[in-house]
């Protein structure tokens, strides 16, 4: 059977498609585990339901980027102790209708029978507004404490012949974390992120096509955590020495950072700064943004 009937089949399977009594499942009498495992199964079958839509491509990009990041963090407290609390459940009914809604969407842009183009653009836009905040909630909750990181699901690396949508899903599961979890989990998945790069280039690719990432990296240059600071600089370092990827950088605003970690971060931190800009000032045009930022003294002192 087809990737695209198979997700077409599981999704009308969960959703009640096939059979009106089957909408039960979007009751909030559903048993919260069984809630959080059918999210996780209609995201999934959404995300591949979707693939073949050629209409409004961005915007259903948009959508698949936020439904994998919603996935990747319901996988991560599927088996948290706290599964049973009541915010969990009424979040996963919420989801479940979210996702509904999308498969409605998917359906019309797939069959081509949605009314105009203008309403159909401000449902979908509607739609990446609803996953976002979906996700933001369950960093909410994760940053509220109210989900055990002992209990949440660890993603093994994939091995060294795996194929681009499992690397794929452990950098969004990296991602996740990196967002959404408490010091030590944020600190663990950068830890994991930098040995993967350090080993295998393709890992390096992926970060860079999971766009967020690099976004939350320059982010991180700047927090007050110096642990965090530091692990992130030393990812950033690695990516820095791909020229492929470093107008991705400078585009994602990491020069000016990079110079704040060169004057008031640790020196480890200071250490990986330097060499980051180092390796990105190798283009004149790069270098010249170093001296726009007011840099040029502290990556001096940093370099002797």
């Amino acid at each position: 059977m087809p990737n695209g009937v198979l997700a077409k089949s599981l999704i009308n399977k969960s959703m009640g498609q096939e059979n009106p009594k089957q909408d039960q499942i979007f009751q909030e009498s559903s048993p919260p585990k069984r809630s959080l495992r059918q999210a996780i199964e209609v995201i999934s079958s959404l995300i591949s339901y979707s693939l073949p839509i050629k209409v409004f491509a961005v915007k259903w990009q948009l959508i698949r980027n936020k439904l994998e990041e919603l996935n990747s963090s319901l996988i991560a407290i599927e088996d948290c102790d706290s599964c049973q609390n009541p915010i969990v459940s009424g979040m996963m009914s919420a989801v479940l209708a979210s996702a509904r809604d999308c498969y409605d969407l998917a359906r019309r842009c797939v069959d081509l029978s949605y009314s105009g183009k203008l309403l159909m653009q401000s449902d979908l836009d509607a739609m990446v507004a609803k996953f976002d905040r979906h996700v933001r909630n369950l960093s909410g909750i994760f940053t509220a404490g109210i989900l055990s990181q002992g209990f949440a699901i660890v993603v093994s690396r994939p091995g060294v012949n795996a194929c681009k949508d499992d690397v794929r899903f452990y950098v969004r599961d990296l991602l996740t974390r990196i967002k959404i979890g408490d010091l030590e989990m944020k600190r663990h998945a950068l830890v994991n992120l930098y040995d993967v790069v350090v080993e295998d280039e393709k890992y390096v690719k992926i970060i860079v096509e999971v766009g967020d990432i690099v976004n939350i990296l320059v982010s991180l240059l700047d927090s007050m955590e110096m642990e965090l600071q530091q692990d992130a600089v030393k990812v950033v370092a690695v990516i820095s020495g791909f020229d492929s990827y470093k107008s991705i950088l400078i585009g994602a605003g990491i020069i000016g950072p990079l110079i704040r970690v060169l004057e008031s971060g640790s020196e480890i931190s200071k250490e990986g700064a330097a060499r980051s800009l180092q390796k990105l000032t190798k283009n004149s045009d790069n270098a010249w943004s170093v001296s726009a930022y007011g840099g040029v003294t502290a990556f001096i002192e940093n370099m002797c």
